[in-house]
């Protein structure tokens, strides 16, 4: 059984921490050890509050290899269990624009980003778009990682 007393949430977004705090909570809530303890104590961090000025760039070419890059960098920084994610939007009529790339692209408000895709399709008949999501969970000391 995997035993985790404080947890790393690798992102500078509150309403993303308060996602994840929540999500985290009812999951390990519902799960008992034979002891009847929590498995999950109440140990979740909100990056910022850990080390506020730290910014890991997102180079990587897909969802997936910016979520390794954050949740690596702060377990290394922390020493604590890191969970990362990375996302975005891809709309297929703008070639799945601006995908890996949408907070780059697109900075601001969710009613900023969804005016610029509606500005961009008004020159094309194609509406479909996609949002993708990939969570890291990377454990200290450890070889691998838990993708879900």
């Amino acid at each position: 059984m995997l035993l985790i007393d404080k947890i790393l949430i690798a992102t500078s977004n509150k309403n993303k921490f308060i996602e994840f705090q929540d999500i985290i909570k009812s999951a390990f809530e519902r799960e008992k050890n034979p002891a009847g303890e929590k498995i999950f104590a109440d140990g979740i961090i909100f990056a910022p509050d850990f080390a506020n000025s730290i910014t890991i760039k997102e180079t990587g070419s897909n969802y997936i290899e910016n979520a390794v890059l954050k949740a690596e960098a702060w377990c290394k920084i922390s020493g604590l269990p890191s969970l990362a994610d990375d996302s975005g939007f891809e709309v297929e009529a703008l070639n799945n624009a601006p995908g890996i790339f949408s907070n780059r692209i697109i900075s601001g408000t969710d009613d900023i980003k969804i005016k610029w895709v509606l500005d961009k399709l008004k020159a094309v008949n194609n509406e479909r778009q996609n949002f993708y999501i990939r969570r890291l969970l990377q454990r200290p000391c450890k070889k691998f990682s838990f993708r879900f």
